[in-house]
């Protein structure tokens, strides 16, 4: 009952007066972050990661202002085209642990960047099949920004921020897709 649509029936179940009794149990979400290797003092879990590959990118990149240890579910199908945008968003400043088929004869753990782990991937592309739990924990990044910034400032009254983070990033090297959230993050303090 822990992923959609579970607290929708809990909550219904809850609303006709039926009580409800929590077993203890394995759970996927602590078993995985205890395993993980990352801390465990702080940490928020997430559901499922969207599917489509821009609100992917969104939800990781929310993920920067949280200071402990973000959990998602994730799909056989999508896992190594998310662990590709984790790794094209924020490179070695995410630690990762995938854990797969958790409680099951093919339980597994990798750990490291997501370049690592999708090394293992392409190494068996048997490893990309089960049930996953990705624990990510992304450290600010330590990035040099005062001149994308400068280009916003001068730019923003001229150009589309989608314009000027591609401009920045050009320019930089930076990630566009980081470029743009910290531009609209400006926008919306404005």
């Amino acid at each position: 009952m822990i992923s959609d649509p579970g607290y929708k029936l809990i909550l219904e179940i809850i609303n006709q007066n039926i009580r409800v009794i929590p077993l203890p149990g394995a759970s996927s979400v602590i078993t995985s972050l205890v395993a993980s290797g990352l801390p465990t003092d702080k940490f928020q879990f997430c559901g499922f990661l969207p599917k489509k590959e821009k609100d992917l990118q969104k939800a990781l990149t929310q993920c920067l202002n949280y200071e402990g240890t973000s959990i998602f579910f994730e799909s056989s199908h999508r896992i190594y085209s998310t662990l590709k945008v984790i790794e094209e968003l924020f490179g070695n400043n995410a630690k990762v642990c995938v854990a797969k088929e958790i409680s099951k004869i093919h339980e597994n753990f990798f750990r490291g960047s997501a370049e690592e782990i999708i090394a293992e991937f392409d190494s068996n592309s048997d490893l990309k099949k089960g049930e996953f739990v990705i624990s990510v924990k992304l450290n600010k990044l330590e990035t040099d920004m005062s001149v994308p910034d400068i280009l916003f400032d001068q730019l923003s009254h001229k150009l589309s921020t989608k314009e000027i983070a591609k401009l920045s990033s050009d320019i930089t090297g930076l990630n566009k897709n980081l470029l743009y959230e910290r531009f609209l993050s400006f926008s919306k303090k404005s």
